[in-house]
């Protein structure tokens, strides 16, 4: 293991397997992996990790997740366990934790909503 300081107060240990750690002195610590991904977590515990693929997936420390797909899709779930997926040509699909969907349809200037129960 080859482990650098830098005048900033950075620390960065480079594993033989190809794993790179740094160290911010804030606290934050940045995570390379040998298959392309990328994590970053910050002081308060949020987690960003980027993939080779091109998806961003946030984790925030209080349990809410975002991610967002190279097509513009976004994905988020909350902790109440409601998925709200958004579309790129604006349409937005919800399940809630009882199980209730609802959709939205974009149109000429308004959305169109039908609500389902499962």
């Amino acid at each position: 293991r080859e482990l650098t300081t830098f005048p900033d107060g950075r620390q960065r240990m480079k594993h033989p397997d190809g794993l790179v750690v740094v160290d911010f002195p804030d606290g934050g610590k940045e995570t390379r992996y040998p298959d392309g991904r990328t994590t970053f977590r910050d002081l308060s515990g949020n987690l960003q990790t980027q993939h080779p693929d091109g998806r961003e997936v946030w984790e925030m420390a209080s349990g809410n997740r975002t991610a967002l797909y190279p097509d513009g899709r976004r994905v988020h779930e909350d902790t109440s366990g409601t998925v709200r997926r958004v579309f790129p040509d604006g349409m937005e699909r919800s399940v809630f934790a009882d199980g209730t969907r609802h959709v939205r349809y974009p149109s000429v200037n308004h959305f169109i909503s039908l609500v389902s129960q499962r």
